[in-house]
């Protein structure tokens, strides 16, 4: 991580970064976004994730599996970008990140495990 930085606006390029790149990708950005760093995690929490088109979506009865996989599809396709400007910021090499969503709270969450 940044030597010159502290934790706190590392957090808060991060939040920056997470929003402008949803917008940027999707076309609208979350609703919130917060960031929490502990040891070699980071863990990022999104509210506000779904797209109307998305909500209008999940009414149908393959509506969830459907919106899972084409975000699975969707955060595949992206993932380079995404884990290149996450090692930008923290100063480090990602070593894993995971991405999971409940899509009946419209939220997601992401952990980044990267080298200290």
């Amino acid at each position: 991580m940044k030597k010159t930085a502290d934790q706190g606006s590392i957090e808060q390029e991060i939040t920056t970064f997470v929003s402008a790149f949803i917008k940027k990708t999707n076309g609208r950005g979350p609703r919130d976004v917060k960031v929490k760093m502990v040891d070699n995690l980071m863990l990022y929490f999104i509210e506000g994730i779904l797209s109307p088109m998305e909500k209008n979506i999940l009414k149908s009865p393959q509506g969830k599996s459907t919106i899972f996989e084409a975000r699975r599809l969707y955060v595949e396709n992206i993932k380079e970008e995404r884990v290149a400007a996450f090692e930008k910021i923290l100063d480090a090499k990602v070593i894993d990140h995971y991405i999971g969503w409940d899509l009946d709270k419209d939220s997601a969450v992401g952990v980044v495990v990267y080298e200290k």
